[in-house]
């Protein structure tokens, strides 16, 4: 699967998701909400998916919503290989069924914390 904003990996049980866009300090955009929708919907149903760890890539895990992109949505990179959904963060991680497992390194800032609760 091919994604603009996460990376992702498994191996023994853990599913490791990367939030991949450090140039942003990793500010999320919808597309970046959908590949995680999308992830995290995979994973439930994933029996070898035993824990999801969340990480980040670069010096800030998250730096909330990105703003120019919430202000312009034609901003945003879609991904044409993930459905677009029309979901929150906070509903994308409250639909994760597995145990979870955030990563933190740097700063969190604004809806960025909705991830690490």
């Amino acid at each position: 699967m091919e994604y603009n904003f996460i990376k992702v990996s498994k191996s023994n049980g853990v599913l490791r998701v990367t939030l991949n866009r450090p140039e942003k300090r990793n500010a999320f955009t919808p597309t970046t909400v959908s590949e995680l929708a999308y992830t995290f919907n995979l994973a439930n149903e994933d029996p070898q998916v035993k824990v999801v760890l969340l990480d980040a890539e670069g010096p800030v895990f998250c730096s909330g919503m990105d703003l120019k992109v919430f202000n312009d949505p034609t901003l945003d990179l879609e991904n044409p290989h993930i459905p677009k959904q029309d979901i929150s963060l906070g509903q994308v991680f409250d639909q994760l069924l597995k145990p979870s497992i955030a990563v933190v390194q740097g700063a969190v800032i604004a809806g960025g914390f909705l991830m690490i609760l």
